[in-house]
């Protein structure tokens, strides 16, 4: 193991952050321990289960300006996970999937530019395929993120990736697990963590980490029974959504002055089953920032008409439950800037918070490049079952 590695995680030189891992890993292990236990109403918790594994990668260089930053990353990871029984009729159409919490550290092998990173997410496991020995899984999370490095106009300038230490943190990892026992695991993973602070502050090229890690997973308690019932048929009936959603954004250069941009989205949903959706929509968008940008190059705005975007788009949501993972790509028909390029993508969640209201966050990009983060409220309208 890398002798950075090592020195960072257990030495440091410092007494507290010896003390912090002891206690996280107290933590852990008796929360694991607890969660074998009565819960309040005398039911004991199954399918709990407890992993640990290594990380081995890199830095991308998306940009140019990373170039100069990759070199390999090492790193741990610890989650505790709890599979599901089927109560819920979602989590018999994703085959039983493993909800649970992970906290990952990553050393970026560079401690006076980037530092560290440490991100606690929730997480979902989905089964691609099971067998008696070995399961193949994706999971997908989603959390904060904390980097102990940014970019400092004085003292780290050479840090031109992140602009804050509280970021958002995404991970994506594709698992291959080996049965060793009735109860433990062997884990090979592939996947990427990425970090960024969607344009709230400057610089945000944002951290991408792929990386291979491998571990041991220990279940806890018994698995839980099963349980299956007959599936209504999905409604497949069109459904139609407007949202609006706003965002804070700062422009280059960093440490300067930030701006409101706003959304206003009215799509077309059609539900393709239980689990699937595809989305046509419109967007307008009123984005303050085009001013300073239209100033940057010597123009004027005389009118509102300059700031205001237009564009079609097409996605696509994967339903969980209430909550739907979008991935969304749409190209411009109105923009007098011209030059975030024709095209512009989203990534993000909507949650389902009563039969029509439903919460948004979702991360407006031009490429790999964020333009803002998109926090909003939309509502969702029904076809009559009549029709």
């Amino acid at each position: 193991m890398n002798s950075n590695f090592y020195h960072c995680v257990f030495m440091k030189g410092k007494t507290t952050y010896r003390i912090r891992y002891l206690l996280f890993f107290m933590c852990i292990f008796n929360y694991g321990k607890a969660a074998t236990g009565e819960g309040p109403t005398g039911a004991k918790t199954e399918g709990v289960s407890i992993s640990g594994r290594v990380h081995y990668g890199f830095l991308l260089a998306h940009h140019p300006r990373i170039e100069h930053l990759v070199k390999h990353t090492f790193g741990f990871e610890i989650s505790l996970s709890r599979k599901t029984d089927g109560k819920e009729e979602w989590e018999q159409y994703y085959r039983y999937p493993s909800c649970g919490i992970t906290y990952v550290f990553l050393d970026f092998n560079q401690a006076e530019i980037i530092g560290n990173a440490h991100a606690l997410m929730p997480f979902i496991s989905l089964p691609l395929c099971e067998g008696s020995l070995f399961h193949l899984t994706l999971r997908l999370a989603g959390g904060a993120g904390y980097l102990t490095k940014k970019f400092d106009r004085v003292e780290n300038y050479k840090n031109d990736v992140i602009g804050s230490h509280l970021n958002a943190a995404v991970q994506v990892n594709v698992e291959l697990q080996c049965q060793l026992t009735s109860q433990c695991s062997f884990q090979l993973n592939t996947g990427l963590t990425h970090f960024s602070n969607g344009s709230f502050r400057t610089p945000n090229l944002g951290i991408n980490n792929p990386s291979v890690s491998g571990g041991f997973s220990c279940q806890l308690s018994e698995s839980p029974d099963k349980k299956v019932s007959q599936h209504l048929p999905s409604d497949k009936k069109w459904q139609a959504d407007i949202l609006y959603a706003f965002g804070i954004k700062e422009l280059y250069p960093p440490t300067g002055k930030k701006y409101c941009a706003h959304t206003l989205s009215l799509a077309g949903i059609k539900p393709l089953g239980h689990k699937s959706r595809l989305a046509f929509g419109a967007d307008l968008f009123y984005d303050l920032g085009l001013i300073q940008n239209f100033r940057t190059e010597g123009i004027v705005v005389s009118n509102a008409g300059k700031i205001i975007r237009g564009g079609l788009y097409a996605g696509h949501e994967l339903v969980l439950n209430k909550l739907c993972i979008l991935v969304q790509a749409g190209t411009y028909i109105i923009d007098s800037y011209g030059e975030d390029g024709r095209f512009y993508h989203r990534i993000g969640f909507k949650y389902l918070a009563g039969k029509h209201l439903f919460l948004n966050l979702t991360l407006k990009t031009h490429y790999a490049k964020a333009d803002y983060a998109e926090w909003g409220l939309g509502w969702k309208f029904y076809r009559s079952k009549k029709s």
